[in-house]
């Protein structure tokens, strides 16, 4: 559970960041229009400009996109919007989209205001325009008088869908490299897992470190009345298990001796948690004497 719970703290802290960052992000707006290819009228120098119109459109239209980006265009785009970006800087925030068959052109301009997304959408439709890319058997015309002007940047409902995936995916990465990291066995439910296995399931699980430890266990062997057998489950437990041994005897509990392994007692399982699989004390509590009591798992 305290691993879940580390793990559980770890993804909200990481989605909650995200969300921060992205709620702080400067807003963006796209101004957008289209520009149709019409007809030019017919003259005396192009009297075949309606014939020729089909193939000037399927020939020009469709180097639109690299026109608008090109700094002539992008230029005289700028120079029409006081106090807007430079013409390198416009560059990064124009995209021209093709509709096919249909001789339509849509222009975005992104900016940071509304107002300002939507002169520049408006200046650059006009140098388009003035270029007559589609003279003289076409002319270039703005499907609407203003362009749109749409927030395009994350929404808060999406934001909160961003910040809820980023805490799942931190808090199963945690959890997982946790469990990998911090040996299993540490788990008080583990704990009882593994003794329920062994047909012990009434079983105390003290804290190595607990200060009143020799006191629990004294009063624990009182209440069973039985001698007190202190055992080891994992490597480097046998200097703690003789520090109990010496702290219990000193109280009068009486302590069962080794040549007596087969009596009667009430047995201590001192368990190293950092090495120590819970299928090990599954293992040593199922092969205890019958009429042994497992009185109480010590966690180190």
């Amino acid at each position: 559970m305290r691993v879940l719970a580390l793990a559980s703290i770890c993804g909200l802290a990481v989605g909650a960041v995200v969300v921060a960052l992205l709620l702080n992000r400067p807003a963006v707006f796209a101004a957008q229009n289209s520009l149709i290819a019409r007809p030019a009228a017919a003259s005396v120098e192009n009297p075949d400009a309606a014939g020729q119109f089909g193939e000037v459109v399927a020939l020009g239209l469709p180097a639109l996109p690299d026109l608008a980006v090109s700094s002539s265009v992008l230029q005289a785009a700028a120079d029409a919007v006081p106090g807007g970006p430079t013409a390198d800087e416009l560059a990064s925030q124009v995209e021209v989209t093709l509709v096919p068959g249909a001789g339509v052109a849509k222009l975005t301009v992104r900016a940071g205001d509304p107002d300002q997304a939507g002169r520049l959408a408006t200046a650059l439709v006009g140098a388009l325009v003035a270029t007559d890319i589609l003279q003289p058997a076409a002319r270039l015309e703005p499907l609407d008088a203003e362009p749109q002007v749409v927030r395009v940047d994350t929404s808060i409902p999406t934001v909160g869908g961003i910040g809820l995936v980023a805490a799942l995916v931190v808090g199963a990465a945690t959890y997982a490299a946790l469990r990998r990291i911090r040996p299993p066995g540490t788990d008080v439910h583990e704990v009882h897992t593994a003794m329920s296995r062994a047909g012990r399931p009434t079983v105390a699980i003290l804290d190595g470190k607990d200060p009143a430890l020799t006191d629990r266990l004294c009063a624990l062997q009182r209440a069973g009345g039985l001698p007190l057998r202190i055992i080891t489950i994992g490597p480097g437990q046998s200097d703690k298990a003789d520090e109990l041994r010496t702290a219990v005897n000193g109280r009068g509990v009486q302590l069962s001796s080794a040549s007596t392994n087969s009596a009667p007692t009430s047995v201590v399982a001192v368990f190293d948690a950092r090495s120590t699989r819970p299928d090990e004390l599954t293992a040593v509590a199922a092969a205890l004497p019958e009429r042994s009591r497992m009185l109480a798992v010590v966690l180190t």
